[in-house]
């Protein structure tokens, strides 16, 4: 399997740096996506072909998979803060920094304004680790 491509360039995992702005302390997460999306629509004048597009709102949202020891620390930052679980962080006070290598340079998106939409418990018989997805949506993105 070929790694993944950022900016063109391919990436593997062991490039990746996930930082929870909670804690500062780097996330043990196995994945994480975030996607940014805008509503375009096309507009018509005289005749049936599209002369223009129009665009709608913008919406942010991602998915971050972690070991449940992970998302423990994460519940443990949460409460410490006055928070009774991930779901109730304020998205003020969070921001995930993904940082990877592009050569020599350092690349970092900065996931803003996060603001966890389901903290989910699950383990089945067999399972040989503990893992959970916890989805999100956030502000916007800052690529450096």
């Amino acid at each position: 399997m070929l790694p993944k491509k950022i900016n063109g360039i391919n990436h593997d995992w062991g490039d990746i740096v996930v930082i929870n702005t909670v804690t500062g302390l780097e996330i043990a997460c196995t994945g994480i996506d975030y996607t940014q999306k805008q509503d375009k629509a096309h507009k018509y004048g005289l005749g049936n072909e599209p002369i223009a597009t129009g665009h709608g709102n913008k919406s942010y949202e991602g998915k971050i998979k972690m070991y449940k020891s992970g998302a423990h620390r994460l519940l443990i930052a949460a409460k410490a803060m006055g928070c009774k679980g991930i779901v109730d962080i304020p998205e003020t006070a969070m921001n995930i920094n993904v940082t990877y290598m592009n050569g020599y340079d350092l690349i970092n998106d900065t996931i803003i304004g996060v603001s966890f939409t389901e903290e989910p418990n699950s383990v089945s018989q067999g399972d040989d680790e503990a893992i959970v997805e916890l989805s999100f949506i956030y502000f916007n993105i800052n690529q450096i």
